[in-house]
């Protein structure tokens, strides 16, 4: 039985778009950072889980891939799944997958999304 000092509250999904194009496809960049709490701490940390560049905008399926093969890398699963805006037309299917898993997946807002986008340019 593999036993961990800390809990995985979250996996924090996101991807952004390149400037590299090949085959007439451009390249994406996806992002999957766990946060986490040590066990009797109150600090949450942060930790780059998974970084992979794609080509072409990541559907539905290849996340869930993505996250199947990070879940059983890591020997554990995420208690939440949050899904940047931009992952909202994936966001259905991903929960539908993941639900009966006992994850719950959470998608950030319209209105946080263009704060983030304004306040980071």
């Amino acid at each position: 039985i593999k036993t961990f000092s800390y809990t995985p509250f979250c996996w924090n999904a996101s991807y952004l778009s390149l400037k590299q194009i090949m085959l007439n496809k451009r390249w994406f960049g996806l992002t999957i950072v766990e946060i986490s709490q040590k066990i009797g701490d109150t600090q949450e940390t942060t930790e780059n889980v998974h970084s992979k560049t794609m080509c072409g905008k990541p559907d539905a399926q290849r996340l869930i891939k993505v996250l199947l093969r990070l879940m059983a890398r890591k020997e554990m699963k995420p208690r939440w799944i949050f899904l940047a805006w931009r992952m909202r037309d994936e966001h259905d299917a991903i929960k539908k997958y993941f639900e009966p898993l006992g994850i719950t997946i959470i998608m950030q807002n319209e209105i946080d999304a263009k704060k983030t986008a304004h306040q980071y340019g």
